[in-house]
């Protein structure tokens, strides 16, 4: 089995007792949550964009080790979902091909592709950018495009996609207090939004939290100048009181897809990022 694919993601439905079902992609794949306790606190989410999928280890791995934690902690930890592969049409078509999809849609999708080598797709199973289809400036995003395509297509409307709308409506629910995106590459963490109205209010948004888990990942903090439509943006709009980064994990000289040899340096450095980002919403610096 596929360790960083869909169907090892799939069976965590089966095997782990915390693990729940939050939607359905376009081709009728589980979007896997793993809850540990209430999972009202915090969220991490990863395989959103298709090749970037040495982001589901990752997050499988904040997982296993926040969920000790809060076991070890009786409870005290605040409550938190994982979500390692957001995306799992797009993971398994960057990393099984057309082979993948449903023979009706194969067509269409390699034409939109130009080729059937889709190690570097980023969109979902339907040529939209699940990452440039939420409701914050949507459609204003530098090289956003707007015809179905590997990567950046806005989608028809925000929320059209059902990876976005499974984020959307988690987030409501759960209204967390914080939210990792993890993404790939370039070792820097995104904060802040600037709307399109111009607004100053939010373009700091989380960055004091920025600025401590970078200094620990050594790691660059940034503003998202010129960023709209990814779940960051929305989340600052919409939790303006919370804390939201967008991870670019990995060395930005490696290419695309990301080096599996890698990937064990990655969950080393991010294994604790949950505990981590509790720690700095809730400051209390006495969790292991």
């Amino acid at each position: 089995m596929d360790p960083y694919g869909y169907l090892a993601i799939r069976e965590l439905l089966r095997q782990d007792p915390h693990a729940l079902s939050v939607g359905r992609s376009a081709f009728g794949r589980h979007i896997v949550a793993l809850r540990v306790g209430d999972g009202k606190g915090i969220l991490l989410f990863g395989g959103i964009h298709a090749r970037e999928w040495c982001t589901v280890p990752v997050v499988l791995a904040a997982y296993r080790r926040y969920l000790a934690a809060w076991q070890a902690s009786r409870g005290d930890l605040p409550g938190a979902d994982f979500l390692p592969m957001v995306n799992p049409d797009g993971v398994e078509l960057a990393r099984r091909g057309l082979k993948s999809a449903p023979p009706i849609v194969r067509p269409y999708l390699a034409r939109i592709n130009g080729g059937e080598d889709f190690s570097l797709w980023k969109a979902n199973g339907r040529g939209v950018d699940p990452n440039v289809n939420f409701d914050a400036g949507w459609g204003k995003g530098k090289g956003n495009v707007f015809a179905p395509s590997p990567a950046s297509y806005v989608g028809l409307y925000p929320s059209s996609e059902r990876e976005t709308t499974a984020l959307v409506n988690l987030t409501l629910k759960q209204n967390y207090r914080g939210v990792l995106c993890y993404h790939c590459k370039g070792e820097v963490a995104y904060y802040g939004y600037r709307p399109i109205d111009g607004r100053e209010d939010l373009t700091r948004h989380s960055e004091k939290t920025a600025r401590a888990l970078c200094a620990e990942w050594g790691y660059t903090p940034l503003t998202s100048e010129g960023s709209h439509g990814g779940y960051k943006d929305w989340y600052a709009l919409t939790h303006p009181d919370g804390v939201c980064l967008t991870v670019e994990v990995g060395k930005d000289d490696y290419p695309h897809p990301y080096p599996e040899g890698d990937i064990p340096r990655l969950i080393a450095l991010h294994e604790r990022d949950g505990v981590r980002l509790a720690e700095e919403i809730w400051n209390k610096n006495i969790w292991s």
